[in-house]
């Protein structure tokens, strides 16, 4: 087996295994005297009330609860934390976040819709003339589960496109390899 071939295998392997364990490098910071905000695990829901209507459920009420932290050495700017739902129904909170501060915001979201809700989570600059980047803005989309059997859950994300970019390059690797091989 040669060099070539075992390095092929070695960046295939990388490439699967980062991609099952959710490994990305987002969180890498290489500037200095920057506030560096970002997610800080998944987004959690809590029931607070079922909405009844002649003993039956019609809706719920939920506290969603988003943590963000800033791993710079500069206080954020004032951000707008915002969640949106599936109608378009928009919640925000304008916040700020020490250095090295992990902040909690809370919304509390009602629906009249009995089945699992996407949500998305952003947080950009509250000043629309300041440029947003990947310091100080960012998005997350997760599924509340419509379950009647649990009061309180992790928020589950919704998949993304990762696995098929990754099966993509495995594929775009493997035909240039071949092709390589047969020149």
């Amino acid at each position: 087996m040669g060099i070539k071939h075992k390095v092929f295998i070695g960046v295939i392997t990388i490439l699967i295994i980062s991609s099952f364990f959710g490994i990305t490098t987002e969180n890498i910071c290489a500037q200095e005297n920057r506030s560096k905000v970002s997610f800080l695990g998944e987004p959690t829901y809590t029931l607070t009330n079922k909405i009844t209507k002649n003993n039956e459920v019609i809706g719920r009420t939920y506290l969603i609860e988003i943590r963000l932290q800033n791993q710079g050495d500069e206080r954020s700017e004032n951000l707008l934390v915002n969640i949106t739902d599936e109608e378009g129904f928009t919640l925000d909170k304008e916040i700020y976040i020490d250095p090295g501060e992990v902040k909690t915001v809370s919304f509390t979201w009602s629906t009249l819709l009995n089945r699992d809700q996407i949500i998305s989570a952003s947080f950009f600059p509250s000043d629309l003339n300041t440029g947003w980047n990947h310091y100080n803005s960012g998005s997350k989309t997760f599924t509340i589960k419509m379950d009647d059997t649990q009061d309180s859950l992790t928020a589950t994300n919704t998949p993304g496109f990762e696995l098929t970019i990754v099966a993509f390059a495995v594929i775009l690797l493997i035909f240039i390899y071949r092709k390589r091989q047969v020149s």
